[in-house]
């Protein structure tokens, strides 16, 4: 997996026969720990889930980590954290909407204070 990582990291400064040919390599390492004769949980959860575990080599959009995805649950959780729950039943649903609509705003460069306005406007930027 870390040699994975490191040659997503190269992908713009290397020739892409010697891009592909170090895929393959990688796809043919996985290909030998699936096959081999010791089957453990390991092997079968990389069996399983083959076609998702290389998708960033070949999508350069694609990051290699969830870390987006979890530092947007961060905050919720700090938020409960601190003030222990949601007081009301719908608060939590409001409070994660929100959360939500300015982590898109920021994640596509726009100004969240307008992004808010217009939405309150009925006219929201992002739909």
């Amino acid at each position: 997996m870390r040699d994975a990582i490191r040659l997503c990291g190269k992908w713009q400064a290397l020739e892409k026969t010697k891009y592909e040919r170090l895929c393959a390599g990688i796809e043919q390492h996985i290909t030998q720990l699936i096959d081999s004769p010791w089957k453990n949980s390991e092997a079968k959860r990389l069996q399983r889930h083959r076609d998702e575990l290389f998708v960033f080599l070949y999508h350069a959009n694609v990051p290699f980590d969830n870390n987006q995805a979890e530092r947007d649950l961060r905050m919720i959780k700090a938020k409960t954290k601190i003030s222990g729950c949601f007081r009301g039943k719908d608060n939590g649903g409001v409070f994660a909407a929100l959360k939500s609509y300015t982590s898109t705003l920021r994640k596509n460069n726009r100004n969240i204070y307008d992004g808010i306005l217009s939405a309150f406007n009925l006219n929201p930027v992002l739909c």
